[in-house]
C-alpha cells in the first residue's frame, strides 16, 4: 500500500529538520573553531606584548641605574655640606651661664663638612626655632666663619638680642655675612643664638650655593 500524502509530508518535514539541525551544528562548530583561532592569536599577541613590556622594564631599570650613577658622580663634584650638630635651649638663669642673662639662647655645637669636590659658597646653618605656642622665635641663616676661626659665635635673633649679643662681643648686623667652606673641609661649630621667649623645637639645615 502506497504512502499517504500526510506520511510523505511528515517525512519531508523530518528530512528538512535533520538538514537544519546539521546546518546549525555545523555553524556552531565553525563558529567555535573560528573563535578558538582568534583566542589563540590574541593569546599569542598578549604573550608577545608581555615580553616586550618585560624587555622595556629591563631597559628602564638599566637606565635608572645609569642615572643614579651619574647623579652620584655629579654629587661628588659639586659642594655637599652635611652637619652633625647638637642643639640645646639654655635658660638665661641656667648655671651654664657665667652669670644670669636677660635672654635664653639656643646653643649649637658640632661640625659641618663639605663632602663635595668644590667650594661651597655662602655656607651657613639655617636655624628655625619655635616657641611652644608655635610662634617662630628664630628664622635666620648663621655663618660658619666664626667656627672657622675657632671662636664661639654669639648671635641675636632680632634687634634687641643682636644688641645684647654685641655687648658680649658677639654679633652685629654685619656679622651675618656668610663665608665659604672648601672642598673636603670640616668646620667645628659652636655658637649661641640669643632670642626672645622660650623655644621648644627647632630645625638646623646646612645651606650653601655652588657659585659665589
Amino acid at each position: 500500500m502506497g504512502m499517504t500524502t500526510k506520511t510523505r509530508i511528515n517525512k519531508k518535514i523530518t528530512a528538512i529538520s535533520v538538514l537544519i539541525a546539521i546546518l546549525f551544528v555545523s555553524s556552531i562548530v565553525g563558529t567555535v573553531i573560528h573563535y578558538n583561532e582568534v583566542v589563540t592569536q590574541k593569546n599569542s599577541q598578549i604573550a608577545s606584548l608581555t615580553n616586550q613590556v618585560s624587555n622595556r622594564n629591563c631597559e628602564i631599570s638599566i637606565l635608572n641605574g645609569e642615572i643614579s650613577n651619574l647623579s652620584s658622580q655629579l654629587n661628588y663634584f659639586v659642594p655637599n655640606i652635611t652637619a652633625a650638630v647638637g642643639v640645646a635651649e639654655i635658660s638665661g638663669s641656667s648655671s651654664h651661664n657665667m652669670s644670669p642673662q636677660p635672654y635664653d639662647h639656643l646653643w649649637i655645637t658640632g661640625s659641618v663638612t663639605n663632602k663635595g669636590r668644590n667650594t661651597a659658597y655662602s655656607a651657613g646653618l639655617h636655624v628655625v626655632a619655635y616657641a611652644a605656642n608655635g610662634i617662630i622665635e628664630i628664622n635666620q641663616t648663621f655663618p660658619l666663619v666664626n667656627a672657622l676661626t675657632n671662636s664661639v659665635g654669639i648671635f641675636g635673633a632680632d634687634n634687641a638680642t643682636i644688641t645684647y649679643a654685641s655687648s658680649l662681643g658677639g654679633s652685629t648686623l654685619n656679622s651675618f655675612q656668610l663665608g665659604s667652606l672648601g672642598a673636603a673641609q670640616t668646620a667645628d661649630v659652636a655658637f649661641a643664638i640669643y632670642h626672645e621667649g622660650i623655644v621648644t623645637k627647632w630645625t638646623v639645615t646646612p645651606v650653601w650655593t655652588n657659585s659665589p
